[in-house]
């Protein structure tokens, strides 16, 4: 890959920086399509090539990887560590980009713990950091998962807020699966609050976008949202239930955010 081929040219010309930066990047190839225990290694390589002072930016983001390693492994508590670490760096960089990645991350780990208002505050911050530098892909991602801690927290206007955010952002950047997560997110505040018929409706207008997409529209931060969704439906009379998937499925997003307006 080139990331690897980057590597070999850093450590080929002893060009240590260029050499952390290819292994890191190796390590987050790896890790985004579950190869963990290949993704440990480099990204172990990476840290310690980075350090000293070699490349604080590259020493900084390959703690930050190998922390969402060790939470997607089971390893709370040393993930959240190495991302704390990773913090300390970053803020001295003044690293926005860096930044608001690590306190997102930090903020998947504390909601993982439980700490809903917590996650919420990280999340904040890390959506600061990604509007001072433009980032809008993950200014549509941050506003996502601030509805489902929201949901968690049995907020559930903030979680309507934050997806409708999260729906025009991701509409914005064009990615039919991020506006389908989005859309999924408004169907789970409807089901919350008891409109049924609110949720089914558009439930079928996301799931609409997530063949396009050819994704299963669920978020991890809520894998029990589509069971809900299944259970509302057996409530509502079979004829309206079908006259409710028909119509919704013809819905734009922005007719969703419409008829949560109202």
């Amino acid at each position: 890959s080139e990331w690897a081929g980057g590597s070999e040219d850093g450590s080929a010309i002893g060009d240590e920086p260029i050499a952390a930066e290819g292994m890191m990047g190796v390590g987050y190839c790896h890790l985004s399509v579950g190869r963990m225990d290949e993704a440990r290694a480099v990204l172990d390589e990476a840290i310690a090539r980075a350090g000293g002072g070699v490349s604080d930016f590259v020493h900084a983001l390959s703690l930050t990887l190998k922390g969402m390693l060790l939470f997607a492994t089971g390893e709370l508590d040393a993930g959240m560590a190495l991302v704390e670490q990773a913090r300390l760096i970053q803020e001295r960089l003044g690293d926005w980009e860096g930044g608001g990645v690590a306190l997102s991350f930090l903020a998947q780990m504390t909601f993982a713990k439980g700490d809903h208002s917590g996650a919420l505050e990280l999340y904040r911050d890390a959506l600061a950091s990604f509007e001072t530098i433009g980032d809008h892909p993950e200014i549509a991602r941050v506003h996502c998962e601030m509805g489902w801690a929201a949901l968690a927290a049995a907020d559930e206007p903030a979680a309507q807020r934050s997806f409708q955010l999260a729906v025009s952002a991701y509409e914005e950047v064009g990615s039919p699966r991020g506006t389908g997560l989005a859309l999924m997110g408004l169907a789970a505040v409807e089901a919350a609050a008891d409109r049924a018929e609110r949720a089914v409706e558009i439930a079928a207008a996301a799931h609409v976008l997530s063949e396009r997409a050819g994704v299963v529209v669920e978020h991890p931060m809520d894998p029990g949202v589509l069971g809900r969704i299944e259970a509302l439906k057996a409530t509502i009379p079979q004829a309206t239930l079908e006259d409710l998937v028909a119509s919704g499925r013809t819905l734009s997003p922005a007719a969703v955010l419409a008829m949560v307006r109202e």
